[in-house]
């Protein structure tokens, strides 16, 4: 829900207008077939994931963005 509002409020950008926004996520990440290296109990592990994008409206249907997560 909160990915679809954001969208929502970044889509009425004007066409030749710089923008930033914001990103959050979670990352949930677990290692397998590491018994042969003497790791019996890998458990899974959860991670924030957050940073910001940088983008520039080319047209009404069009935009050029970049981003840095952490």
């Amino acid at each position: 829900m909160l990915m679809l509002s954001s969208s929502a409020a970044f889509a009425q950008t004007e066409a030749g207008k710089f923008f930033l926004q914001p990103k959050v996520g979670v990352n949930l990440s677990k290692f397998t077939n590491l018994e042969e290296w003497g790791y019996d109990d890998i458990k899974m592990r959860l991670g924030l994931v957050a940073g910001m994008e940088l983008g520039y409206q080319v047209s009404d249907d069009f935009a050029l963005t970049a981003g840095l997560l952490d």
